[in-house]
């Protein structure tokens, strides 16, 4: 089944696919150094059926490519903004302690 997003953020039904012509499926995007931070409404409950329904999902990505490094899903917009609030700080911190060994490295 099909969903959307109403006014308020809520996930409600939707009538057919027409929601990947929206753009409101967007949550947050952030880049960090090399690193692409993206959460999204992805239209779909990804539980597959165990446990509470994923209608959200926050993944991250080395720039200039699509191969996934982090990934975390959530069922509600507010805990998706939340989420990709801690994804931001999680990758900022590694992209940090990258950049301190790698100084050491290059000394």
């Amino acid at each position: 089944m099909w969903h959307i997003l109403d006014e308020n953020k809520n996930v409600v039904p939707a009538d057919d696919a027409t929601m990947f012509n929206r753009t409101d499926r967007k949550v947050g995007d952030t880049i960090q150094g090399n690193y692409h931070i993206s959460t999204v409404f992805l239209c779909i409950d990804h539980s597959y059926g165990v446990g509470e329904p994923l209608f959200f999902e926050t993944m991250v990505f080395k720039r200039g490519s699509w191969r996934d490094l982090d990934m975390q899903r959530y069922s509600t917009y507010t805990q998706a903004v939340e989420g990709h609030k801690a994804m931001c700080k999680k990758w900022n911190f590694w992209r940090r302690q990258a950049e301190t060994i790698n100084s050491f490295i290059t000394r």
